[in-house]
């Protein structure tokens, strides 16, 4: 527990940006600004005092065969979940762009145009991040730039569950990564 605390001022940093992603995109969702801004609240009102009074003490109890079985289950239960989203929900549909400026950007770097000039489906301007564009095109060539963000989460998950840590701020991570997660 006192690991956790150590965290605090982090954890609280943490959520005030993901707050202000509510702000920012609460209002595309059908609940409306003020539904996305409750609905957040509520959850960190009553869900994060819960896991630091009660489930944590519970996590660091188990024995390490079955917090190997929860955490990678949780992370494969995750994993699959936004596979079957990604086909399901057509990507035009929505309101977001980052996934088309990816897209893009890379359509035109392999088709020999200057891949500035693309244009996402909302007719903003490419990503202006080189760097994430090649990250991505191994995502492009299977098929899907969103894999990206499947395998970054599960990368991620998976350093964190070799990191030093307790086994409560593994999970608590693990839960805050994937709130994060967009």
């Amino acid at each position: 527990m006192n690991n956790l605390k150590k965290f605090a001022p982090l954890l609280l940093l943490y959520f005030s940006a993901n707050a202000l992603f509510v702000y920012k995109y609460g209002a595309r969702i059908q609940l409306g600004f003020y539904g996305s801004v409750l609905l957040y609240t509520v959850f960190l009102i009553t869900a994060l005092p819960f896991y630091l009074k009660f489930l944590s003490a519970k996590i660091e109890t188990l024995k390490n065969t079955h917090f190997v079985i929860l955490y990678f289950g949780i992370l494969i239960f995750f994993v699959f979940s936004a596979v079957i989203l990604l086909f399901k929900i057509d990507p035009y549909s929505i309101d977001v762009d980052r996934w088309s400026a990816l897209h893009g950007f890379i359509s035109y770097l392999f088709e020999g145009k200057y891949p500035y000039l693309a244009r996402t489906h909302l007719g903003q301007a490419a990503s202006p991040l080189p760097v994430m564009n090649f990250i991505t095109i191994p995502f492009y060539l299977m098929g899907d730039v969103g894999y990206l963000q499947l395998f970054t989460f599960a990368f991620v998950a998976f350093v964190a569950f070799l990191a030093p840590l307790s086994k409560s701020s593994k999970i608590l991570f693990m839960l805050a990564f994937l709130l994060s997660v967009r």
